[in-house]
């Protein structure tokens, strides 16, 4: 693969792209640009989850992740190039390659740690059986080396909290910080830069306790939603509308402050742009949100679990 020279590491700040006012402006733009060829829908999806020879561990895997819901929010199209990025084990690449086609790419890009989490599965998805069209991406930390507008789709699944997580260590009596977060201007730059014009960018994760703080929620490897859509948005990404998917039950129960602190119980409200007064409570599992990049319009369409 193609590499591009590795961007600098810490980004100035600069100016976001421009934003148009309206809303209609991107949604015609996207109809335009889709007519031509139909997006991998559901069935599609469903259908590359039926192929024969899949892994016993992603069969089982499917209940629980319901890839027919996060891998339509894409838009590809046949043929699309799109990148999984902290994939681990290739669970979303093989299906990814499954319905881009012979003609398509699906980039399984993974650094030391996440290849490390994920070789069992790696192991078993690669020896001695063909996965598809998969192209094993390995680089380090967070650089992504992404050639500019390269990519129909970016997903980045059960990943975005670890960014966020501050390293500690153990003195004896408490976790003292040890070192620092991620630099997310860079990584979301370089997600946005790789994408091209229309390309999406589907973030799926563990919803975090919106009364606690981000260090904390972070510990628990979990993030606050509004902080999360804040995070993007002010990388040039603009929220659109909310919808329900992979969502678990519903309550309204009130929870104790020990299983608040294991992240238990509602976690946060969803919102639709068209009724933002009223506030639906989920016992969430993951969230996902979609961002995408449309000619000058960056927009949002954000799934809940």
């Amino acid at each position: 693969m193609k590499q591009s020279l590795n961007p600098q590491r810490h980004l100035t700040a600069t100016a976001p792209r421009f934003l148009p006012t309206l809303l209609l402006i991107g949604l015609c733009a996207l109809f335009t640009n889709t007519l031509h060829a139909a997006a991998i829908d559901e069935a599609a999806v469903l259908a590359a989850m039926s192929k024969p020879g899949r892994l016993a561990d992603d069969i089982k895997r499917d209940s629980r992740s319901k890839p027919q819901a996060v891998i339509p929010l894409l838009n590809l199209q046949t043929g699309d190039r799109v990148i999984d990025i902290f994939g681990s084990g290739g669970y979303y690449s093989e299906l990814l390659a499954t319905v881009l086609g012979e003609s398509g790419e699906a980039v399984l890009h993974n650094n030391t740690g996440f290849e490390a989490w994920g070789i069992n599965g790696l192991t078993d998805r690669f020896d001695g059986r063909d996965p598809g069209n998969i192209t094993r991406y390995t680089r380090s930390g967070i650089n992504l080396d992404l050639d500019a507008e390269s990519l129909d789709g970016v997903l980045l699944v059960m990943a975005l909290h670890d960014l966020y997580v501050i390293p500690k260590r153990y003195n004896g009596e408490e976790y003292v910080r040890v070192g620092n977060p991620a630099n997310m201007d860079y990584f979301l730059e370089q997600v946005y830069k790789g994408l091209k014009p229309g390309g999406r960018f589907v973030v799926v994760d563990h919803a975090g306790d919106p009364d606690s703080d981000n260090e904390t929620v972070a510990d628990l490897h979990r993030i606050i939603e509004s902080f999360a859509r804040q995070e993007i948005e002010a990388r040039g990404f603009r929220f659109v509308v909310s919808a329900d998917a992979l969502r678990t039950r519903p309550t309204v129960a009130p929870i104790s402050s020990s299983m608040k602190r294991f992240g238990a119980g509602p976690t946060g409200s969803c919102w639709c742009l068209k009724n933002r007064d009223t506030p639906r409570f989920a016992d969430p599992l993951f969230r996902a949100w979609l961002y995408f990049v449309q000619g000058l319009t960056n927009e949002i369409h954000r799934y809940f679990a």
